[in-house]
């Protein structure tokens, strides 16, 4: 979801979201070719398609989600 206040400014949630998008790109250039991402998140927080829609493509990803968390384990493609 994206929100923006009165005035342009993004709200605090929409700069957190660029941020770990920002975070995530840089963390797949630090992985070797075929390196590994393990997520685990609460899902009232996020949904496994919101997290994946984070991340870079060229990653495969396999959902271990429960009823309670998001489990997401990633591998970088070559």
């Amino acid at each position: 979801m994206t929100r923006a206040t009165t005035g342009g400014e993004m709200d605090w949630e929409e700069r957190y979201r660029r941020a770990r998008v920002c975070w995530n790109r840089e963390a797949v250039g630090n992985l070797r070719s075929r390196g590994w991402i393990l997520l685990v998140t609460g899902r009232r927080v996020t949904s496994a398609d919101e997290e994946t829609g984070e991340w870079p493509g060229g990653i495969t990803w396999k959902d271990h989600s429960t009823a309670d968390e998001v489990r997401l384990l990633g591998q970088l493609l070559d």
